[in-house]
């Protein structure tokens, strides 16, 4: 058990059951309390075989049933209770969309940042009206890095290859890559 400001203990018991790898909350809560990113769902939304053998292969919602079910069947229940629960959604389907591990590209964005608050500090840029200096600063200095290998179908490609060994290379040309990993 950890203790974390995230929890609100004016909502239900206080409790939170926290699945770094499958949220964006806590993943957060994760990395606070270097906890363990276990993943297990499978990219079609289906439980991965790390999960316990009875929701193995089941699909996701097909297995938060199931869990409840167990659990009341258990006598480990104590009630369930609708409430309204903000659940990110693919813009055209409807969705619901499930945050998984992947191997990611990162751009460290504070380096970039830091020139850009230093020019509106010396005075080399400047805002008006001035108290728009405050949103500008509170939002620079809360960058997060950017994620440049999103999938979706319309980004840039990446001119990265990756070799029998999973090492990574990157480089202009395929032909280069083939000629120069072997």
């Amino acid at each position: 058990m950890i203790a974390d400001h995230y929890v609100d203990p004016s909502f239900g018991t206080g409790c939170v059951k926290i699945t770094p790898a499958h949220d964006f909350n806590d993943y957060d809560v994760g990395q606070r309390h270097n906890l363990p990113l276990q993943s297990i769902m499978n990219a079609n939304g289906t439980i991965a075989a790390d999960a316990p053998a009875q929701y193995r292969g089941l699909d996701r919602f097909d297995a938060r049933r199931k869990i409840v079910e167990d659990l009341d069947a258990a006598g480990l229940l104590a009630k369930v209770e609708d409430h309204k629960l903000m659940v990110p959604r693919g813009e055209k389907s409807g969705v619901v969309i499930e945050p998984l591990l992947s191997d990611q590209w990162f751009v460290q964005v504070g380096p970039l940042a830091e020139p850009a608050i230093k020019a509106v500090e010396n005075g080399d840029i400047t805002f008006n009206p001035k108290q728009a200096e405050n949103i500008y600063f509170a939002w620079m200095r809360d960058l997060k890095d950017w994620c440049i290998s999103r999938q979706q179908w319309w980004g840039h490609r990446i001119p990265a290859w990756y070799n029998d060994a999973g090492e990574v290379f990157v480089g202009n040309l395929k032909r280069w890559f083939e000629q120069n990993t072997n």
